[in-house]
Parts: structure tokens; sequence; C-alpha cells
């Protein structure tokens, strides 16, 4: 039969009857539903990646020249790790928070191959749709199975997990389950977990004004505070004592300025090798705003969203939601990657509007051209003077991303909202 000869409202008609088939399923069917579907689609990238595409993407990332990649920023830093040193000292600098170095130290350990690193992210990605489902299974069951089954499915997702091999797949695990485990009312439990997300990769540190500020009364609000701090100096006190505190700090240049204490990303523009934002573009065609103007403006920013949103009476989670934009627009070391944090986090409206999740999965397509005319460790492929092109990208991908909130979530009830918070 040739493929010419398949009729695709056949195929469409097969999967709706097994989708149908799937949501009758009890709750440890449904998740091994997400495990197998996770593991055939990103066991068949990894494979198409190891036989076609690899090497096309580590002839353009630079791979095995003079240039590192982050992939081996991240072998570096595991491989030190399972040799007995100690990050945060004089031979042992780094960008990176200090549980995700850790947490990269499993694949490292198998041997530290592409493939092992993809496979490594790819369960994560899986583990993160997983719990997705497991937190709603209770009250919201069929919406949380169809946002974990989509999360594995966002572009931004898989293709920076598999062809990417970006560690953001850990960071999005830690960034989205403390948000939606918030969301339903399990305040304390949200708090614990989000504080250790704010050792893997920072980004919880975003929600954290607008959490405090959510308490019901002043006795919630200090024991917000108390479990951070606990939980804060579980993590960082065996660094403190054996790493140089001075050093551990510095880590916080990378979020703040764009650059870092190893010399990674030090780019000479605002934002850092591979930045995409609209900012970092007009700071390669020369308008280079000094990086602690972005830093005020995205605190100030992150705060006043957190206190907006509380007096509006807005939701937790609605307020999350412009934080997060807010933060992009501030924000100038924006990377492609990070789009997965607001594409996940925006699903919570598109379960129940089709245009946030159609906007979100094409996202990608007025984005990612973008990377093209930025800095690729430190040359550009088209070369600087087409910054302008660029920036035209970036302001379209952007413009898609605010529309995409003004219009369908602004002012919106995501489905998790039936649960109510503020009182």
């Amino acid at each position: 039969m040739s493929i010419y000869s398949v009729n695709p409202m056949n195929i469409c008609s097969v999967v709706s009857t097994n989708w149908k088939k799937m949501c009758s399923f009890d709750s440890k069917k449904k998740i091994l539903c997400i495990f197998m579907v996770g593991l055939i689609f990103y066991g068949g990238l990894i494979t198409f990646d190891h036989f076609v595409t690899r090497d096309i993407i580590d002839d353009i990332s630079g791979q095995g020249d003079s240039h590192k990649t982050d992939l081996d920023y991240y072998r570096e830093r595991a491989q030190k790790i399972l040799d007995g040193e100690i990050p945060y000292t004089e031979d042992f600098q780094s960008e990176s928070p200090p549980l995700i170095m850790y947490l990269l130290v499993v694949p490292q350990a198998f041997g530290g191959a592409d493939w092992m690193y993809q496979i490594y992210f790819s369960l994560f990605v899986i583990l993160t749709s997983i719990c997705i489902y497991w937190v709603f299974r209770e009250r919201h069951e069929k919406e949380g199975f169809e946002m974990a089954m989509l999360y594995m499915f966002i572009p931004f997702v898989f293709i920076e997990c598999v062809f990417g091999i970006q560690d953001e797949m850990i960071t999005t695990f830690f960034f989205i389950l403390p948000v939606l485990i918030y969301g339903i009312g399990k305040i304390y439990t949200g708090i614990a977990s989000g504080t250790v997300g704010v050792w893997v990769k920072f980004f919880n540190v975003l929600f954290l004004p607008a959490q405090f500020i959510y308490g019901k009364n002043r006795k919630e609000r200090l024991t917000i505070v108390f479990i951070g701090v606990v939980v804060s100096l579980i993590i960082l006190l065996p660094f403190f004592v054996y790493s140089d505190p001075d050093i551990f700090l510095t880590f916080l240049k990378y979020y703040l300025t764009g650059g870092s204490s190893d010399g990674i990303n030090d780019s000479q523009v605002v934002g850092g090798f591979g930045g995409i934002s609209p900012w970092h573009f007009l700071a390669i065609g020369g308008l280079n705003i000094p990086s602690i103007i972005f830093t005020v403006a995205t605190v100030i920013g992150v705060f006043t969203a957190s206190i907006y949103g509380y007096l509006k009476k807005m939701s937790i989670t609605q307020t999350s939601a412009l934080v997060m934009v807010v933060f992009f627009l501030c924000y100038p070391k924006i990377l492609n990657v990070y789009f997965i944090m607001p594409a996940v986090l925006f699903l919570l409206w598109g379960i129940k509007d089709r245009h946030v999740t159609v906007n979100m999965f094409l996202l990608i397509i007025f984005v990612m051209p973008a990377i093209l005319f930025t800095e690729i460790q430190e040359t550009y492929l088209f070369g600087q003077e087409w910054w302008w092109v660029g920036l035209l990208i970036s302001l379209v991908g952007f413009g898609l991303f605010v529309w995409t909130y003004v219009k369908y979530i602004h002012g919106k009830t995501p489905f998790i909202d039936d649960i109510p918070i503020v009182q």
C-alpha cells in the first residue's frame, strides 16, 4: 500500500478513538500510558538524532573545537564532583546553583555520552508529565491527564531536550510542580518544593514574592518565610562549610548581569551568549544599556506584578502568569529554552482554550530563528551587522507571546482555579 493512499481522516479517527480509550483508564493505567508514550516518542527522537542530526548540530554549535557547549560544561562539572572536588572553590568555580550540578552527576556516572544525557533529560520530561497528572488526579483528572500528555509534545520541550540537550528539563520539573502544588492549596508543600527549585536553577524565586503576599494572615506568611529559610539552610550549609562563601555567591552574577564566575557566557553585550530578547539584539546593535538597569527593572517588575495581582484579587496562578510575562519583558538574558516555563504554565489555560495551546506550540517558529542572528559562543553565523534581522524576529516572537497572554489569559480562569486560594 502506497503512503499516498492513507486517508488522514482515518488516522485522526484512530487517534481520537485511542485517546478516548486512554481517558477511561484508571490512574495506574494513565500513568503507564504517559510513560509509554513518552518512552516511544523521546526514544524515537533520540535515535533519529544519533543517526541523522547529531553531526550537523555539533558542527554548528562548535562541539569538539576550542569552544565549549553547555553540554561540555555539564560534563566537566559533574566529573569534578565524581572526582571528589567541591564546588565554589578556587579550583571549581561555577555559574550554576548547587543542586543542578549534583543532579547532573547521574548521566555522567554512566559514561556522559550525548545519548545518556538525552535519556536522562527525557526521563525528567516524562517524570514531569506523570507528576502533573498526579497533582490533579483527585479533582481535575481529565484536565491533568491532557496537560500531562501535551507537555511532552511542546516543541520547546522535545527540541531542547533531544537536539539541544539542555538541563532545563530538570529545571522545569522543579519549576512547575511547586506552582501547581501551591495552586491546589497545599501551600507549605509548594513553598518547600519551590525553595528546593530555587537552588536548582533560581527561577522559582520569581514566584516567592507572590506566594508570600498571598498568605492568609501574618502567621501563615511567617510560616512561609520560616520554611523557605530552613530548607535553604539545609541545602546551603554544607557549601558554606566546605566552600568559599564569596565564590559561592558569585553565581548570582550570571543571573543578574549575564556574566559569570567562570567566564561562561561573558558576552560583551547585555544578555550573554545566545540571548534572543529584543534588548539583547539592541545591545548587539550598539544600544548597550547597563545591566544594573535591567536588574532593577526586573526586581521592581516582579514585585509590582505580584502586588497588582493580589490587590486585583487574581488567583495565585493568574498572578504567576503575569509575573512570568513581566519577567520575560524585563530580563535581557532570555534564551530560547526559557520559553518552556511559560509554555507549560500557560497550558493551565490552554486546556480550556485551544488558542493558547496552538500559540504556545507555534511560538517556537517565531522565536528560534532569532538564534541564527545572535552570538553562538563568540561568533555570528551571518555576521554581527545582521543584528536587526534578529531584532525583528525577536519582536515578532515576543509579540506573539505577550499577545497570547493579553488576549487569552489575562482575566481568564485556568482550570486549576476551581479550588479557591484567595479568601
